[in-house]
Parts: C-alpha cells; sequence; structure tokens
C-alpha cells in the first residue's frame, strides 16, 4: 500500500459517498493502487453515521489492482451482497474470520 492510500480513500469519498444502504459502504481509492484485487471487511457492534443520510455497520474496503483486468464478476458478487439484507446481517453478526468467510461466500 502507498503512504498516501488513507488519504487517497478519503479523496474518493469526498467526491460522492461509498454508502450503499443497507448499512454497507465500500470506500476505494480513486484508482487502483495496489498490485492484486482484495476486499478489506470490517464489521461494527453498532451502525455509524456514513454521511447525511446513511448508517453503515459492514464497511467491505475495495482494492483493486493495478494489473487485473475485468472484474465484472466480482462487482456483480460484491453487489449481490450489498443488497441482499439477510446476507449482510449475517455478515454483521459473525463472531470469527472463519463465519465471517462463510457468510461472504454464500453471498
Amino acid at each position: 500500500m502507498p503512504k498516501n492510500y488513507a488519504t487517497l480513500v478519503l479523496k474518493r469519498e469526498a467526491i460522492a459517498s461509498t454508502a450503499f444502504g443497507n448499512l454497507v459502504a465500500v470506500p476505494h481509492p480513486l484508482e487502483p493502487v495496489t498490485h492484486r484485487t482484495f476486499w478489506t471487511i470490517c464489521t461494527l457492534v453498532r451502525p455509524i453515521q456514513w454521511d447525511e443520510d446513511k448508517k453503515v455497520q459492514l464497511v467491505c474496503l475495495l482494492n483493486v489492482g493495478k494489473e487485473d483486468g475485468n472484474l465484472n464478476a466480482m462487482y456483480k458478487y460484491l453487489t449481490g451482497i450489498v443488497q441482499n439484507k439477510a446476507a449482510v446481517q449475517k455478515i454483521i453478526k459473525s463472531n470469527t474470520v472463519e463465519e465471517l468467510i462463510q457468510c461472504m461466500e454464500a453471498g
């Protein structure tokens, strides 16, 4: 990760909120800065106010790799999770990394 990674994510967030509703936000930098594509998942005990009208309890930090090609399948999968209230609630309530991964895989 570059040293200015947090700044890049905050610059993107300043353009438009990455909160999608359903207690989910998917922050990311404006442009790819990692070598590989990966997600960093964070669940919160209680929702936080993310922007003026949305609360967030599941944060999926999206890191798009510079060299990765077509990511349509990944975006479709992530969108499916973000829009699925039951899946989001299961992810939020997971108590272990293994449980969280199972929930993410189940979509």
